[in-house]
């Protein structure tokens, strides 16, 4: 009888403690998505005073604003990190602004104007910050994920209801050399 209670009592500890270590994954990896959220909006407003002072036309940063401030309100939207769909949606949002933005940055860059502007070199440094957390982000979302899967932690999952999170997938396949050949910039959404 003893012997059963000690076994029913290292189940339950050990439970616990894997439910505490799984959950503190998760944690982090929610805390480096949301600090992609905030270094995605601090590009945005960088990338706006940019706008502004280059030598683009009314019209032009009109566009370029109006088509910005979409995405933008879209990424913005409330989310629920713990909802699988709507953090999907979420960072898909964030892959659509993210590479909005650099197109955006791609076609400043060609304004001779801006060559040695401190905003656009702030917002180099923004953005090599943003691919650096979007690669903690993703190692954080893979370990976590390789842990759910592995038995036992796969039983203490179910128990606890800890789900997978997503990849945070930039859109990275438009390089501005073929970028040139497409389009200068996408104006429209």
């Amino acid at each position: 009888m003893s012997l059963l209670l000690l076994v029913i009592v290292a189940i339950v500890f050990w439970t616990v403690t894997d439910h505490a270590r799984l959950k503190s994954k998760q944690q982090n990896a929610l805390r480096l998505l949301s600090q992609l959220d905030l270094d995605l909006e601090h590009q945005t407003r960088l990338l706006n005073q940019l706008i502004q002072q280059s030598t683009l036309t009314a019209n032009e940063r009109d566009g370029i604003s109006q088509v910005t401030s979409d995405y933008r309100h879209k990424f913005l939207k409330p989310y629920d990190p713990y909802n699988q769909r709507r953090l999907h949606w979420h960072l898909k949002q964030a892959a659509k602004l993210s590479h909005h933005l650099n197109q955006i940055q791609w076609h400043l860059e060609q304004n001779e104007s801006l060559i040695d502007n401190a905003f656009l070199r702030h917002y180099r440094d923004t953005h090599s910050l943003f691919s650096t957390l979007c690669r903690k982000y993703n190692l954080a979302v893979t370990e976590l994920n390789h842990n759910l899967r592995l038995f036992p932690n796969n039983v203490v999952t179910q128990i606890t209801n800890i789900r997978s999170l997503p990849f945070f997938e930039p859109h990275t396949t438009l390089t501005p050399r073929n970028l040139a050949n497409r389009e200068k910039l996408k104006l429209s959404a």
